[in-house]
């Protein structure tokens, strides 16, 4: 049986534009992958960073 319990924790745009330094920074001080997700566009990235969009992207063919 798994008994991993995931540290869901959600956090405003609002919060995002004024404090993302230090929300990054806690993020990687705890180690953990974090998802972002872009409402203007269909499209997600999981941090840490994703290093370049392929062509095989399929958000891209939209």
């Amino acid at each position: 049986m798994n008994n991993i319990l995931p540290n869901q924790q959600t956090i405003s745009a609002t919060d995002i534009r004024f404090n993302l330094g230090k929300i990054l920074a806690d993020l990687d001080r705890q180690g953990s992958p974090f998802l972002i997700i872009s409402r203007s566009k269909p499209k997600a990235w999981l941090y840490p960073y994703e290093p370049m969009n392929f062509s095989g992207d399929l958000f891209l063919k939209w």
